[in-house]
């Protein structure tokens, strides 16, 4: 009889110290683990934790996406001036080393080449 109280004891001991190890786990963890899509906006008062609704984060990701594409074609719009730009220099300086080479090739035949007899 009293060994019965003895291990009824231990083991009301043991299980109750496990639970409340258990119980300042939980409390540490959020205990909630939530997927959420990427760039979703939380908001956060005191333990309540709520996230925009659908609509409203896919209208603001669609928004969000347009600005980008807008930028994107803004900065497209910009590199096709410069590599113009850039194409005219090239075409200019084309001219400008055919124009040197051939008043190179002008000078060499109006020097006279001298021959030692």
């Amino acid at each position: 009889m009293m060994n019965k109280k003895v291990v009824s004891l231990l083991a009301f001991v043991f299980f109750t110290s496990t639970m409340l190890a258990s119980a300042e786990d939980y409390k540490k963890k959020s205990g909630v683990s939530v997927q959420r899509p990427e760039g979703e906006k939380t908001v956060t008062k005191g333990s309540f934790t709520a996230t925009e609704g659908f609509k409203t984060y896919t209208v603001r990701r669609f928004d969000e996406t347009g600005n980008r594409i807008a930028k994107t074609e803004a900065n497209i719009a910009e590199l096709r001036s410069e590599i113009a730009e850039l194409k005219q220099a090239l075409s200019a300086l084309k001219k400008e080393v055919a124009e040197l080479k051939k008043e190179m090739k002008e000078e060499e035949t109006q020097k006279e080449p001298v021959v030692n007899k």
